[in-house]
Order: C-alpha cells, then structure tokens, then sequence
C-alpha cells in the first residue's frame, strides 16, 4: 500500500504549482544594507492550528535551477538554492533569512506558501530587496552670500550628486530650522528649487538644503541671503518757501530717519538736478548740511536732499529758495509782429520785467507824455496797453516803466508804426499814352502807404517788355516799338492786402506797312474770277485802304476798292478779261509817317485781244502806208496771218511779224490797194481777228460822247470828248458855247494830227458869264463838211455853301477832337471828308468839303460843303439818301438828327458863324477852294472906308468949286484942310487893301501843288477844280 504521506504531498505540490500560477501579487521593496541579513516576509498569518505544508523562495529573472532561494516540503529538510547554500534559513512563518546581502543579491523575490490545515489559504508574495545607499552631501548653487534687494524674488537651487538607496527627499532650512509657513516660500516639483517671492528685510537668513533616506540624511553648508532696501524719505529741516535777499548766506539741513541696507549717501540737488560746481555752494562732513555764500539772483531755485544706496533713492520734498532783487530786464512784447499792425485792426503791448518780488506796478507813456492817445488804453494792472483799432494817429514810441518796489523803476520802449495798405495808386504816362513808334514814354507809379511800397510792372499780364527800363516806380521805354502798345499795369505792394494797382494803356502808333498783297490764282484763266487780298500791318487802323488798278500810259490809275479803320481788304474781280492782267497796288494810310504801298502782279490767260488805235487809214493814192496789227496775249507766242476782201493779200504788200504785233505796208498805195483788211492773231488760248479798213482821205466823223463833268463858281466848266474818225488829216476840235438862241463863241481849240485815232480830251475853260449856256465840239481838216458832235447845257453860277453835321454814334469823344490839327481828328477829317467827297460826286458844282468842329454827344462833326446855287436841293438828297442806312462808309450814324442845309447855323440867336466855324472859312477860302477869295470883315471896313472918304472928298472939291466961281474965297482954306486929310486917309487906305493883296498872294504862292499834297488836316478844303485864268485855255485838268 502506497505511503499516504507521500501521495498527499504531491497533490499538494501540485496544488500548490496550480495556485501559484494564478494568484501574484505586486512586489514591496526593502532595503538592507550591504552585509546585513535579510528578512523577508512571505506574509503568512497562521492561526492555532495551521501550518505551512509546503513553501517556496525563488529569485525573477534567473533561470532554473538557479532561481531557487530555499524551500521545504512537509516532513522534508530545508532545500538551500545552489547560489545561496550556508547563508538562508526560513522559519516557521516562512520567513526567509538572507545573510551577508551584497549588490547581487538585489532582485524580486518569490515566496509560494499553502497551508495544508484545511487548504484554505495559497499565498504567492513578491517582495524586492535593495542594497540600501546614504545620499551624498547636498550644496547649493548660488555662492554666499546672496545679495537681493527687498521687494524682488529670489531662487535658490540645492545640487545632490547622489540621493541614495532608495533616493533621498529634499527639505529647506532657514537660520538650521523649518522654512517660515508663508506663501512667498515656495519650492518646485522636486525640492531642488527654493523661491522666495516679494523678498522682505525679514527675509534675511542662512538657508540651506537637507537630503534625507532610511539611510540616513546630508544637509548642506549654508548660504547667507543679504536683504538690501533703500533709506527712508529724507526731509529739509527748513519751511519753504525760504526768503533772503542777494547776498546773504543761507543754509539748509537734510534729515533722514533711516539710511537704508546699505547706508545711503546724501546729495543736495537745485531745481532736481546737480548744484553748480561753484566754491559757493559748501556741504558739511556728512552732506547733511548746504550753506550758499553770497547768494546770487540766479541760485533762486527749489532744493531738495537725496539718499542714495544699491536699493534706492529717496528725495526729500523740494524748499524753494526766494533770492529778491530790484526790477531789471524790462520788455515789451505785442501780440502781432510790426508787419501786423495794421489799420483798423486791434493790437496789445504787454510789459514783463523781471524782479523779486514780482513787478506789480506799470506806467505807460508816448512820445515822452501823457496821456495816452485816444482809442490807447491800459488792461491787466496797466501791464498791457490796448489799442482798440489802431489809427494812424497813434503811430509813435511808447515807453513802460516797471517797478516791485525795491529799487528804482526799469523802463522799455516799442515802437508802434500803423500800417496801412497802398491808395490812391495812380499810373501817369510822359509825354502821352498815344506815343509814336520810336519815341520815348515814361510810365510813373506813386502810391500812398506805410510802410513804403515795392512796385511791380506787367504788362497785358505778362512780362514788361525787354527794352523797358524799370526803377521802383518808373517804366521807361527809350525807343517804342509797336509790339509794346497794350495795358500796363502798376502793383504797389507793401505786404498789406490789397494792393494797390492801375493800368495805364499805351497806344504805340506806326504808320501802315503791307504784309501781304496776292491773288487767290495767278496766273487766272479769262472768264474766271480772282481776289486780290490785301492785310496791312498798322495803327492807329488805316484811314485809308485802297486796291488800286495802276493805269499805263496816259491812263490813270483806278481804285477798284476802298476800306477805313480795316486791316484786311479784298477785291473779287468777276469774268477775268485780258484788260484784267496788269500791276494791281494796295494803298494803305493811317495819316502817320508815309503810306504804305504793296504791288501785285496779275497774269490772264486770254486769246489775243488787239490793241492797235487805228482800225482805219485814210490814205491818198501814191502816198505810203503801213498798217499795225498790234495784240496783247498771255501766254506768248502769238502768229499772224493777212488777208483783203477775204483773199491772199497781194505779194507787193510787205508784211512784219513780231511776238506781238504785225505790220502791213504799202510804199506807194494804188486804187486796188483800198479795202478791208483781215488780221488773225493766234496764240495756245485760241485765234482772233481784226479789220483794218485802208480808204482815201474824207471828211471829219463827228464826236457824239461829249460830257460836262464839273463846273466851279469861278465859271470854269470841266469837257471831256472822243474825236471821231479824223478823215486822215489834220483837224481842228473847236469848243463852241453860247446862251439861248445867240450867236456860238469859238472856245478852246485842240489840234489832232493826221496820224492820230479817235483821241480823247479833257479841257477845263472859263466861261465869260453866269449864265445857262449851251456847248458843242466842231471839228475840221479841210475837207467840208464840218463834224458837229452833240450839245451839253451846263449853268454857270454862284457857290452856296451847305452846313451840314454827322451824329457819329460809335465813336467816342475825347478832347483831342477839340484840336482839329491833332491827329484824331486828322484822322477822322479826313475819313469823312472822303466819304463827302464820294456823297457829292456826281453834283457838278461841288467844290469840297470841310470840317469845321467837333463836340459831344457821342462825336458831332460839323462840316460846310460849297455846291453850285441851283443845286442844294440835289445836295440835301444825296445826303440824306446816303445815310437812309445809318452808315457812312464804315461809321454809325443817326440818321434822323444829322442834318444838311444851306441855312448858317445861328449862335446866340444872331444869323453869325462861330469864330472856329469863320476861320474855318478863311482857311479853305485860302487853300485854294475854287472861287473868289471870301470877303472878311477886315475887307468890308476897308471898302466902306474907301467909298466914305471918296464921297467927303467929292463933296469938297464941288464946294471948293461953287466958292471959288462965287468968290467967296475966305472959306477955301479950311475946306482944303479938310480935303487933305481926307485924301491921306484915302491913300492910306489904299496902300493897306494893296499890302493885304499882296500878302494873300504870297500865301497863295507857298502852297504846294495838289499832286506832292499829304493828307491835310482839319479845316483844309479839297477843291475838285484847280484856279484857272481868266482868258479860256486848253487842256486844263480837273483835279
């Protein structure tokens, strides 16, 4: 039978292996130091009764069968592991001993027990045993002592090189006992770190760390912390504010209650910064005391003492120091600069001295009295003087005097100069503001103003112009030129607004000069038109402006067109012809220097136009004759060809050609010579043909074109004529005129040679009477019958003078026009003038024209124009139908209030001219206006004074006479007395009428021909015919 022991044994080993692997528990630590024994606890609580059956000791992480400790079974003897025979026991609470422990035997250990009483209790304990170490000794990093400053926060940090088995736990020591149980104490995380927040004096101590294991424990060395704060707040033992007067020797004493961690040291300060580094200012040995020797003005200030250590400074409240002295430094401030003080505007002047006390009293004066100014008064204790509105009254020097009633009174002045903007700016202009170009003008600016102005010149805006000459008020220009005519204008500027400123405009005249004179196409085709254009450079504007067409020849030149007060004029010439081409002239005048002239010539294109005289010869048989076929052709050349009667001429002719002209010769004509001749001309336009009739000699063709053109008081009558076909002989033009049904007078006769064709003639004659006469031309050359051309009635009579007057209503008076030899009204005279003359043109008895005066409203110009008798009715209506429009060539007039008649105007309500209106006469009379010289006052006392001594003296030889044949003798005498005188009178008054003659006649003489005449000025009259003699002469022409 199997022993029951040792099966109950197994099944409880086998038990027990079940239970140990199901039941662990952690494992506690205990140390023990190196050689000790230990004692660990399997942790069995066995009650009466209750064994261990089975244990088991074993060492984690050896493996088998070395991780047997020790362990038993019941009934069995210990079993010691192989690496721990002779040092193990285990006691009956299963206890294991473990002696002589070194560093190897650290480790988990395992104890697995089972209580076989009743199996109810299977332990499995893990205990660790570790070799116990003592901390190394602790320091602390920061070196004694540890200085801080009160108020700031501290660290202090403990180093452990080791900290032991198991480690150590770190604590704080102050003075070598507990840390003080406040809050400002704190410690981190590990110990390691002491912060002490908010350092306090009391916070002063040794401090060190402690580092304590079951070992045992290591405290540190200590560490001294130094707790430093800053002195208590000094004060100065001596009240503020302090008084002493200049000079004396003051002293102020520095308390302070604590000076602090460290001491502090004491320092003075003046005004919270360093005292002056002078040998006055003296401190005692400890600072706490400041004397100043011989105190100055300049050491008032606020003082104050200062304690100064590492922790702080601490100043005492400031003690002002008062230092008095006399007023001094007396000024005068205003509020506006001078440049300010303006009139008008309000102005204060305020005095400060210096002094101490303060200045407290304040006088004003001006200009050395009082009182002060009206509108000056005083403000603020008189310290300030108010001006309300400055004036300029109250410009002066005004003086402060400034007292604080020690010493004497100190005084400052200021001067007050009232400011007022430029007036009454004025511009005046040497000689005039209408200069001719070239002259000098002086431009002066004055301008009333304080302070003094500066003046500035522009002109039209801009800049002066670059010859101008500028010296503070004076714009001088040596030579004008006509680009500096414009407004100039004046700024008088004293940096007071506004400023003064006047314009002054400058008129620069200058005679006309032509910029341009073209044709819109030249050369022009015939047929076409053309326009001439003319631009003229000039002022005042041209009185005058003309395109003229300049005749050839005997011809005159023609004005195709006429402008005033234009610079530009322009002819448009309709169906060009060949008469068209020629030298066209563009006449301009402002009445200044010399009047311009520009030329132009002008090319037609046109087939040729003949332009031979004669287109008939009158030839006798056997006689020479050459015939010309002349023509005019643009472009050249031009061919001819000859043909009679419509045939080939006969080869005896001889025929010339040139480039403009062909001739056809005959030096001995014959009877089949006569007839028509056929001359073609052709050039690149075109071909055109001529007759030329060749006949014998006949009578004189009768001229059937005689005019009258003009007649004059002086009986001189104006013919023009056309001769007609001369027969080819000489023949004489007879003027013949009588009255009514009377006998025809032989006149002037003009001889025409048998050479010339159709001339044409102008004669002006004298006629005998006044009177309506009826005038012919009678031509003769020998072969009868006479030619008698047409008959003209012309009456010859005595001049009526029209007194007349333009309400110009755009012109603008000015008293120039008072002058009537100044050159405005030069200027406008002759404008109108012209236009009387053009009025008046087709009145055969006009004479001329003048203007007698100007006055207001707007321009009047009264003027007197000489007609013949019979023609002032034609006169009123060429005037009135002239100005119907309310124009008179370029000048407004108003129509209804200008007026002409041949009633003089009345002065005074006497029938008599005004003394400007009769000299006005006189001068045209003298000028040469046809007629009679006007008979003056002067000559009517001289006549009167002829017939009255003529008739005494009569009357007195018929007395002397009757006395003589009566005998009464004794009276003669006186009668001979009175007859004497009388004839001296008679001669005397004889030689005067003689001398005047003769003056008159000189004056006359003197006077230039109208041909080299100039534009006039006012008061001379332009007669139309000259003066001629008495005894009828030929070929006189109209003016």
């Amino acid at each position: 039978m199997p022993n029951t022991n040792v099966l109950s044994g197994i099944v409880v080993i086998v038990q027990f292996a079940v239970i140990l692997t199901m039941v662990a528990e952690s494992a506690a630590v205990e140390y023990y130091e190196a050689g000790e024994t230990a004692a660990l606890s399997c942790g069995l609580t066995l009650g009466e009764g209750v064994t261990i059956n089975a244990l088991r000791w074993s060492k984690e992480g050896v493996l088998a069968p070395n991780d047997l400790v020790a362990g038993y079974f019941v009934g069995n003897p210990l079993r010691e592991g192989p690496l721990y025979t002779g040092r193990v026991a285990v006691d009956a609470t299963g206890v294991l001993s473990l002696s002589n422990v070194q560093q190897a035997d650290e480790g988990v250990y395992k104890c697995g027990s089972v209580t076989l009483s009743d199996f109810s209790e299977v332990t499995d304990k893990v205990v660790e045993m570790q070799i116990a170490i003592a901390p190394t000794k602790p320091t602390i990093e920061e070196p004694s002592p540890v200085t801080v400053t009160e108020g700031e926060n501290q660290n202090l940090t403990c180093s452990v090189s080791n900290l032991g088995n198991p480690p150590a736990s770190i604590s704080w020591l102050q003075n070598g006992g507990a840390l003080p149980s406040h809050s400002r104490f704190r410690v981190s995380a590990n110990n390691l770190t002491l912060t002490i927040t908010g350092v306090l004096r009391a916070d002063a101590a040794t401090y060190s760390c402690r580092a304590t294991n079951v070992v045992g424990m290591e405290t540190s060395d200590g560490v001294q912390l130094v707790v430093q704060f800053k002195p208590a707040k000094p004060t100065i033992d001596n009240s503020s504010p302090v008084t002493v007067t200049e000079g004396d020797n003051p002293s102020l004493t520095c308390l302070v209650s604590n000076l602090g961690n460290p001491p502090a040291s004491i320092s003075w300060l003046q005004n919270g910064g360093a005292l002056p580094s002078h040998s006055r200012f003296g401190l005692s040995a400890n600072n706490l005391t400041l004397t100043i020797t011989g105190v100055l003005r300049a050491d008032a200030a606020t003082y104050s003492c200062r304690a100064t250590n590492a922790a702080g400074v601490e100043t005492s409240d400031g003690v002002q120091l008062i230092v008095q002295y006399p007023a001094e430094n007396t000024n005068i401030t205003c509020n506006k600069p001078d440049s300010q003080h303006l009139e008008s505007s309000s102005l204060e002047c305020t005095c400060t001295a210096d002094g101490v006390p303060a200045v407290n009293s304040f006088s004003w004066t001006k200009d050395g009295s009082t009182p002060l100014p009206t509108g000056v008064t005083t403000a603020e204790e008189g310290a300030k003087l108010v001006f309300i509105s400055l004036a300029r009254a109250q410009s002066g020097m005004y003086e402060c005097s400034a007292s604080n009633g020690i010493g004497a009174a100190d005084q400052a002045d200021v001067s007050i100069t009232v400011r007022y903007a430029p007036e009454d700016t004025t511009v005046t202009a040497s000689p005039s503001t209408t200069v001719q170009e070239g002259q000098p003008i002086t431009l002066t600016c004055t301008a009333n103003a304080v302070p003094a102005v500066s003046y500035t010149w522009t002109k039209d805006g801009g800049n002066v112009p670059s010859g101008a000459s500028v010296s503070g008020g004076s714009l001088q220009i040596a030579q004008l030129n006509r680009s500096d005519s414009g407004d100039y204008t004046c700024m008088a500027d004293n940096g007071i607004d506004p400023d003064g400123q006047d314009t002054i405009t400058v008129d620069v005249t200058y005679p006309p000069s032509v910029e341009s004179f073209n044709a819109d196409s030249n050369p022009v085709d015939e047929n076409n038109s053309v326009t001439l254009t003319c631009t003229v450079d000039s002022n005042p504007d041209p009185t005058s402006i003309r395109i003229v067409r300049e005749g050839t020849g005997s011809e005159g030149d023609t004005t195709l067109e006429t402008g005033q007060d234009v610079k530009t004029l322009s002819r448009t010439i309709e169906n060009v012809s060949y008469t068209t081409a020629g030298t066209y002239r563009c006449d301009a005048d402002n009445g200044i220097g010399t009047a311009a002239t520009g030329d132009l010539t002008l090319l037609v294109n046109y087939i040729p136009v003949f332009t031979h005289e004669r287109d008939r010869y009158a030839i006798g048989k056997g006689a020479p004759v050459t015939m010309m076929c002349n023509v005019t052709a643009y472009p050249t050349p031009v061919t001819f060809s000859w043909t009679v009667d419509g045939v080939p001429v006969n080869q005896i002719a001889n025929i010339v050609s040139e480039d403009l002209g062909s001739s056809l010769s005959y030096t001995a004509v014959r009877e089949a010579d006569y007839g028509l001749y056929n001359c073609t001309a052709t050039n690149a336009q075109g071909s055109r043909s001529a007759i030329i009739e060749l006949a014998a000699e006949s009578a004189p063709e009768p001229s059937d074109d005689l005019e009258v053109t003009k007649k004059n008081s002086s009986n001189h009558v104006n013919l023009q004529w056309t001769a007609g076909f001369n027969g080819g002989l000489e023949t004489n033009h007879t003027i013949q005129y009588r009255t009514g049904g009377g006998t025809w007078q032989d006149g002037p006769q003009e001889t025409e040679q048998a050479n010339e064709n159709r001339p044409h003639y102008t004669v002006t004659f004298q006629l005998p009477d006044k009177a309506t006469y009826n005038i012919r031309i009678r031509a003769t050359n020998g072969i009868e019958p006479a030619a008698i051309s047409n008959m003209k009635s012309v009456k010859v009579e005595a001049a009526k003078t029209m007194y007349g007057d333009f309400f110009l209503t755009r012109e603008t008076f000015n008293k120039d026009l008072l002058d009537l030899q100044s050159p405005s009204a030069v200027r406008l005279s002759n404008r109108l003038i012209n236009e009387l003359d053009q009025i008046f043109e087709h009145i055969l008895g006009y004479e001329g024209s003048t203007i007698t005066l100007y006055r207001e409203g707007s321009v009047v110009a009264l003027f007197q124009s000489k007609v013949g008798e019979s023609e002032t009715e034609d006169t009123v209506a060429a005037f009135t139908n002239s100005i119907s429009d309310g124009q008179v060539g370029g000048l407004a007039v108003d129509k209804d209030r200008s007026t002409i008649t041949d009633k003089p105007p009345t002065v005074g309500g006497d029938a008599t001219l005004p003394s400007a209106l009769v000299s006005a006469g006189t001068v045209a009379t003298e000028a040469g206006a046809i007629g009679g010289p006007v008979m003056s006052a002067n000559n009517n006392i001289i006549y009167i004074s002829i017939g009255v001594c003529t008739a005494v003296l009569l009357v007195i030889i018929t007395v002397v006479v009757v006395l003589a044949v009566g005998g009464t003798i004794s009276y003669i005498t006186p009668l001979y007395i009175a007859g004497g005188v009388c004839a001296a009178v008679l001669v005397v008054t004889i030689i005067a009428l003689v001398l005047l003659a003769l003056r008159r006649r000189r004056s006359a003489s003197t006077k230039k021909d109208p041909g080299d005449r100039k534009p006039k000025p006012m008061g001379v009259a332009r007669p139309f015919l000259s003066d001629a003699p008495a005894t009828p002469t030929s070929k006189i022409e109209m003016e």
